[in-house]
């Protein structure tokens, strides 16, 4: 074989040899891919296996702790790993929710309206590549730089215009298998009123705008495709891992919507907020000619709400009453007061004389016609008795049937008429005559005669007729019968018939408050008799104003006020409005309507005379204006208008009503000390021209206004002085009419002060379901 044969033999040996060393090389290489990648699918199958357990263990946790976050009287629970090692899971505090109201303006000196939420989650990662989370009730997966997707939906949600944000704030480990978790309600309850008041109390208490933040979670990817899809839109901030949404308020509930709703502020200070502003010109409020209009309030939001509006008297309904008072001079049968009359006619045989005039008759028989002709002037509810007296006295008056003594009406009980057949003037005509004087004995009599008969509610009055003097009692013991007369309100009018005069007559009447007469003209006796019966008494009165009030809108419309109750007895101004100012009204009076936006509310008030005097039933007799009614202010009669004269009707005018609103300096008062009233007396500096809110004094019948505003008012101390502001609610005011002027009476006094409402306050219509903010504090430990 020559080399070269040699040589190729050699090489394919080698050749072979190298084949077969590549084989096996290959096969090696081949088994060991297999063996390492088979290694590598096993183990992303295993690590697949142990997301989805903890997953599931995950989402057995959100359903359990969805117990203990729910149902108040549950308070721990358990929950077990299954084949997760607790190695594998924990509890992390790694992100904040942050929910903002109103764009937070705190740090251009606003109210800081904003509270955080801690994020604590349980989170499974066995590698960085894949974690699975569960926080604030949802549970999330993925890989935080590759992106994370949401399993189960968080406790965070938005229905209905409302944000509710519920949490757990988790402390501890897990250390077991079986483990347990305990609620804190105390602290849970705490945190919860802490965070919630952050947001929707003070000046953060209506909410324009809500921001949401999740900041700082790994799943903050998820999170925000969530909050779109919650809320409508939101943005992710990878550099500091955030996702946030913004709710404008179109978007929150109507009733926190300020322009859409019904709630209104009335501020005048140039401070209004600006839901009143942005959409509309907000609310006016003008009682001067300025802008060419009549007093009025008016809202306008640009947003066609219907307002109610309401408005009452600031007073209760005992205190509210314009008035005068007005001296009369009144007959007992005008005043009310029922009278008690006896005639004391003298018998003594003087008495028979005809000296009088040529065509007269006797004194006696001129006396009893005197006394029978002024009977008529009695109402039917008087009663009249007759003593005649000589020597002695008698009561002359037929008896009952029990033989009891008695004054006497007529026997119908209709007025007394002259020379009945019967009753007192059967009396009169038994008057007899012969005998002495004995003023003494008929005046005791007269006494005895109202004493078991009257009483001190009834007027009380004694009439004594004479021709002589007193010649069988001493004079001293006549005076004495009058002083007890007088101690006993029983009023003694004297008269002497002819004969000559005499002082014990007028002393009698002097003492007893009574008049004197003396006479021999029958004409000037029976005139004296009739006024001594008719006594007339002067007396004040509180005389109710005929008042009306009423709202009336652009377009012409009229709203009327209401009173509850029985009306009927009350009078009217012009046929239509009723005298809000009737003492005989049953309840204090109120207005209620609705208006739209933009309309305007005029403010109208009115008083009226008392119309002139006219034959109302056809008696041929004018009928009285004024009527008095049982009742007393102050001590004196309250008289009602019966005829408001619709001819005589008068307006308020511009210049006399006055509106306040919440914060108006109401007064000054500069007789207080610095720590407060005490015992000084009110000194109120004016605070708007002549007729501040607060007076020094207001008229006996009505309630100061002070009083009437305590409610309303609110004290300030300023250095030696004490401030009194208005603290109304934002959709009220007080408006105040002065009828002063109309009176002529002074200007502080006989003030009407009305509240109005327009819509809803932003006291009364809180929007506390907004936001929801739920914390819970729980505690994991050992089942075991």
């Amino acid at each position: 074989m020559s080399d070269i044969s040699r040589l190729r033999g050699d090489r394919r040996g080698a050749s072979e040899v190298i084949g077969y060393v590549i084989l096996v090389g290959i096969v090696l290489t081949s088994v060991l891919l297999i063996a390492v990648n088979g290694s590598t699918l096993i183990d992303d199958a295993q690590n697949d296996v142990n997301h989805q357990s903890a997953q599931l263990v995950l989402q057995e946790l959100d359903s359990r702790f969805s117990t203990l976050s729910s149902l108040s009287d549950v308070t721990r629970i358990r929950f077990d790993l299954g084949d997760t090692a607790p190695r594998d899971l924990s509890v992390r505090r790694d992100g904040v929710i942050n929910i903002t109201v109103n764009r937070n303006v705190s740090h251009t000196g606003g109210p800081d309206c904003q509270t955080t939420v801690n994020i604590t989650s349980i989170r499974y990662e066995e590698d960085r590549d894949q974690v699975v989370g569960y926080e604030v009730g949802g549970v999330w997966r993925g890989n935080p730089g590759g992106g994370t997707v949401m399993q189960t939906s968080p406790d965070v949600t938005f229905q209905n215009g409302t944000l509710d944000v519920s949490a757990i704030n988790l402390s501890g480990r897990i250390t077991q298998n079986s483990n347990e978790a305990i609620l804190n309600e105390t602290a849970s309850a705490t945190v919860t009123a802490r965070k919630t008041g952050r947001v929707l109390s003070g000046a953060c208490v209506r909410p324009d705008n809500v921001t949401l933040k999740v900041n700082g979670s790994i799943f903050y990817q998820a999170w925000g495709d969530y909050l779109e899809s919650e809320v409508g839109h939101a943005r992710t901030f990878e550099e500091n891992q955030t996702a946030l949404t913004y709710v404008r308020q179109d978007e929150l509930s109507e009733v926190a919507n300020d322009v859409e709703n019904n709630v209104v502020n009335l501020t005048t200070d140039g401070s209004q907020p600006d839901y009143m502003t942005e959409n509309g010109p907000g609310a006016t409020i003008s009682a001067s000619a300025t802008d060419s209009k009549p007093a009025h309030i008016s809202v306008d939001k640009g947003a066609a709400n219907t307002y109610t509006v309401q408005y009452q008297p600031l007073s209760n309904s005992t205190a509210f009453s314009i008035s005068n008072k007005t001296q009369v001079v009144q007959s007992l049968a005008e005043t009310g007061v029922s009278s008690d009359a006896v005639f004391v006619l003298d018998e003594s045989g003087s008495m028979l004389s005809n000296d009088l005039c040529d065509s007269c008759g006797s004194r006696m028989s001129e006396a009893k016609e005197a006394a029978a002709g002024s009977l008529p002037v009695l109402n039917t509810s008087d009663r009249a008795g007759v003593v005649g007296y000589s020597a002695s006295a008698r009561i002359l008056r037929p008896e009952d049937e029990h033989g009891n003594e008695h004054l006497l009406t007529s026997n119908m009980g209709d007025r007394i008429t002259s020379w009945s057949p019967s009753g007192v003037n059967e009396s009169i005509a038994a008057v007899g005559n012969g005998g002495s004087t004995c003023i003494y004995c008929g005046l005791s009599s007269a006494l005895h005669t109202l004493s078991a008969a009257s009483n001190q509610t009834r007027n009380q009055t004694v009439v004594l007729l004479t021709d002589g003097q007193n010649n069988v009692y001493p004079n001293s013991d006549v005076k004495d019968v009058a002083r007890r007369a007088a101690a006993r309100n029983v009023t003694v009018y004297t008269v002497r018939i002819g004969g000559p005069a005499d002082g014990l007559l007028k002393k009698i009447a002097d003492i007893t408050g009574g008049e004197y007469k003396d006479t021999s003209d029958p004409e000037e006796l029976r005139e004296f008799f009739r006024e001594s019966l008719t006594t007339t008494v002067t007396r004040t009165q509180i005389r109710r104003t005929a008042v009306s009030t009423n709202a009336s809108i652009e377009g012409g419309r009229v709203f009327e006020p209401f009173v509850a109750g029985d009306t009927d007895e009350m009078a009217t101004g012009n046929g239509e409005f009723l005298n809000v100012n009737d003492p005989l009204a049953p309840s204090t009076f109120r207005h209620a309507f609705a208006v739209d936006d933009g309309e305007t509310v005029y403010l109208n008030a009115t008083w009226y005379g008392c119309g002139d005097n006219h034959d109302d039933d056809g008696d041929g007799k004018d009928e009285p204006n004024w009527t008095v009614t049982p009742l007393v202010q102050n001590g004196h009669q309250v008289v009602r208008c019966n005829d408001p004269n619709e001819d005589n009707a008068n307006n308020i005018s511009d210049e006399n009503i006055t509106v306040y609103t919440d914060g108006y300096l109401a007064g000054i008062d500069k007789g207080s000390p610095s720590g407060g009233p005490g015992g000084d007396p009110q000194e109120f500096e004016n605070i708007r021209g002549s007729t501040p809110l607060l007076a020094n004094e207001s008229a006996p019948w009505e309630q100061n206004m002070t009083m009437q505003l305590s409610s309303h008012l609110e004290r300030e101390v300023n250095g030696t002085r004490l401030d009194y502001r208005l603290n109304l609610s934002s959709n009220e005011a007080i408006v105040v009419y002065n009828y002063s002027v109309a009176s002529e009476d002074d200007p502080l006094w006989n003030r009407l002060a009305l509240i109005y409402r327009v819509g809803h306050s932003e006291q009364e219509a809180r929007p506390e379901d907004i936001i929801n903010i739920r914390v819970r504090n729980v505690r994991m430990r050992d089942a075991g």
